[in-house]
Parts: structure tokens; sequence; C-alpha cells
């Protein structure tokens, strides 16, 4: 009655033979292009229940790696941006759990869902009298790094960065909050926009995206050093970026940990950013830290790095967290995070 099927866009595994039947259940063993425990974390799988109400089926997930195995005790039940966190019991390298599935459609996966598909409708839905969407250039496998621009043509735009790892869908959602946001056109997003200037980079890995990566390009970039690269990706990336001259850059990432952080070049804008996100709904009980740092992971090759010691762009980049927060809060983190960004210029 269920079937498990390996989606093109997103799809992880890949291979048919990586999804077995378990004794009326399934077993799947994702896959990592390059091992990194610190990123093996994704699993993309649709699930088709084909009769007129759930079924009780057993999944085993593999991850074949310990280290980070009790940040992988749950799975996420979905469908579009509505998702259930299932607790999974945990056995040395695999979690395990039964679920009862729903009938018709249903995702199975270990962060929301959004890919190349979704991120075309969330393109689709601005206004192009106010945002110029274009690219950036083209992946190996030639998709578009879509970049989105709106605002006060004469100022130095604030870069917004997400998605640097193909696992980390956290940002998406946030970016969806802050371009819908923009998008809606109410009267202190109107503001903004005739003082401010915008660029946002909304998946500068399409193709790691789309095809199922935990990490890196499918040519092997961490698009955290993406600057010191001659990948298709980083040669348009580090290109756009210094096009764009920005004033400054927010990285936001989305790590497997259960709070936020993020460090910055300048701690006194960086605290302030903090100090007035901390007592928002959306942080209740979550932790929001902010450090000062010179240096950053990718060194002189990561994007924000590279502006700063260009062109003296303040950098921001971080990690938050999805975990017991829902698609709404997280895209209300998206608009309250760049409220508190553009508040520091």
């Amino acid at each position: 009655m269920i079937q498990v099927s390996l989606p093109e866009d997103g799809g992880n595994p890949r291979e048919p033979d990586a999804v077995l039947d378990a004794d009326g259940g399934f077993l799947i063993t994702p896959f990592s292009e390059d091992g990194d425990p610190n990123y093996k974390f994704r699993l993309d799988v649709d699930l088709v229940n084909e009769s007129s109400g759930p079924a009780d089926t057993a999944f085993i997930i593999e991850w074949e790696d310990e280290e980070y195995i009790n940040f992988r005790k749950y799975v996420l039940l979905s469908r579009g941006d509505d998702w259930r966190k299932l607790p999974a019991a945990i056995d040395d390298s695999r979690t395990s759990l039964t679920i009862a599935v729903p009938p018709g459609k249903s995702h199975l996966s270990l962060h929301p869902l959004f890919n190349i598909a979704d991120l075309g409708r969330m393109i689709a839905n601005l206004d192009k009298d106010v945002f110029c969407v274009g690219s950036a250039g083209r992946s190996l496998h030639g998709r578009d790094i879509v970049t989105v621009e709106a605002g006060a043509q004469d100022a130095r735009p604030l870069l917004v960065m997400v998605r640097v790892h193909p696992y980390e869908s956290i940002g998406s959602y946030m970016m969806q909050g802050m371009l819908s946001w923009l998008n809606d056109g109410g009267r202190e997003a109107a503001a903004l926009l005739a003082s401010y200037r915008f660029a946002f980079v909304p998946m500068p890995n399409p193709d790691g995206v789309a095809e199922g990566n935990c990490k890196r390009t499918v040519g092997g970039l961490d698009v955290n050093g993406a600057a010191a690269s001659d990948e298709p990706e980083g040669i348009a990336l580090a290109a756009f970026f210094r096009r764009v001259c920005p004033r400054a850059t927010f990285d936001i990432h989305g790590f497997m940990h259960q709070n936020d952080g993020f460090g910055t070049s300048d701690i006194t804008k960086g605290e302030a950013i903090r100090d007035r996100l901390r007592p928002l709904p959306q942080w209740e009980g979550k932790i929001l830290n902010c450090r000062e740092s010179m240096e950053t992971e990718g060194g002189d090759g990561n994007l924000g790095q590279m502006v700063q010691k260009e062109f003296g762009s303040v950098r921001f980049g971080g990690s938050f967290s999805w975990y017991n927060r829902d698609a709404r809060c997280l895209h209300e983190m998206g608009v309250e995070l760049l409220k508190a960004y553009v508040a520091q210029f």
C-alpha cells in the first residue's frame, strides 16, 4: 500500500537500491557526497499511500555514521510547508520508527522541504515592478544562480544569502518571509525600499539542492570558499558580490543544532541585532548568541570576507534552527532579522 519514491528535485538518497523492503517496512540509506559528519543530515523521499486511510509503516534510516546521531532522533512528515516532527529511536547509526502514513502523497525528511520548485514559486510571486530577478550565472549543471534586487537605486545594498549548504533549508524559509514581507507593500516595507537597496541570493548552490547533496556543489565546492574557487558557482558568486559592492552581507545557515548564533566583523552592530531579536516571541526558549569574528569559515575564500576586505563591507553570518519552529515562525524570523539588520545602517 505504501510506496517510497526518490524525487528528482532534491531526492536523497538518489539510487533505488538505497531504499529496500524490510519486513513490510523500508530501510533507507541516505547519501553524503563527501562523508563530512557535520553536514550529513539530508533525507528527502516521497511517500504515497494509495489506500483510503492511514497505514502504519516501519522505517529504518541507516545513516552509516554515529557521531551526530542524537541530532537525528526524529523525522519530519510533511505536505507543503506543513510538517510534523515524529520521534525516532536510536540504535548505533540507525534511527527507526513506525509512521501512520496518511492517504495520498506526503514527504519524509530531516529538515523542512524547500527545493528548486519551491524557489521557482517564491520568485514567481514577486512584484516585477518592485523586484529585479536576475542570475549571477549558471551552475556546473546549467541551473541559474538566482539573484533578487530591490530598493533605492543609488544606495549600496544590504546583501542576504541563504542555503550555502544544500540541507540548510531553514534559511530558505527565512528568506521567503523577507521577500514576502517586502512584496506585500506595507508601509514599513515601503519605507525601507525607498531608503535602502537589497540584494538577495536565495540558492547559491542550486545543483546541490536539486541533486540531493548535503554540503557541496556537484563539482565539489563548499560555497563557504566560493571566492577562491574556479568552479562555475564560485566564479559567478564572486562576480555578483563584487558587482553589487554591498554595504554589508548576512550569510544565513541552518545547522542541526537547536539554538541560534552568528558572528560578525562589527560586534557593536551584531550585539544590537541580537538584543533586538532576543525578546521577540520567535526566540522564546532559544539561545541567541553573537560573537566577534574577524576571520570566518572559508577564510579569504569566504564571499563576505572578500567584500569586507575589498570594499569595507560589514560581515554577518551564522546559523538558525528550525527545531520546534514551524513555517510561519521561520517566515517571521526572516522579517525580524531583516528589520534588525537594516536598523544598523
